[in-house]
């Protein structure tokens, strides 16, 4: 029985994790490219997702974060601070740390490169892109 109680917990643990990463991810309205040739990836707990929105701004978890320590105030860490702790945090796991860049359709392709070189920076080299899979169309012939 305990470990019937044991293996619940877990599966709750599991549930509710992956629960609220999924809402953070969808409670913001960016609208991703589409792309026939996505694949889906497996999601760790302590990936980053960087959001970018069309206008140029970075988000993650819900708040809004200038791109260097430099920027920072209020008590909110930027991009390169959250980026170093990943990468830092990993390393000591011994695992390589991932991050999604979700992106507008309309971003800059130079926020873009800023999020990028950040990642660099903080030897984050594991990056994905995030876009909704589009189902290809059919070849037809005459």
């Amino acid at each position: 029985m305990t470990s019937m109680i044991d293996i619940i917990f877990i599966m709750l643990i599991f549930f509710v994790t992956t629960s609220i990463f999924a809402q953070f991810e969808a409670e913001i309205t960016i609208q991703v490219p589409r792309s026939t040739a996505a694949k889906s990836i497996d999601r760790h707990p302590l990936e980053v997702i960087i959001n970018i929105t069309a206008d140029g701004r970075f988000i993650i978890n819900q708040v809004e974060r200038p791109l260097k320590k430099q920027n920072e105030a209020g008590g909110v860490e930027s991009i390169e601070t959250i980026m170093q702790k990943l990468a830092a945090a990993f390393k000591k796991e011994g695992q390589a740390p991932h991050v999604i860049i979700r992106a507008a359709k309309e971003t800059k392709y130079d926020d873009i490169i800023q999020a990028l070189t950040e990642c660099k920076n903080a030897k984050v080299e594991n990056v994905s892109f995030a876009v909704i899979k589009e189902e290809s169309e059919p070849a037809t012939t005459n």
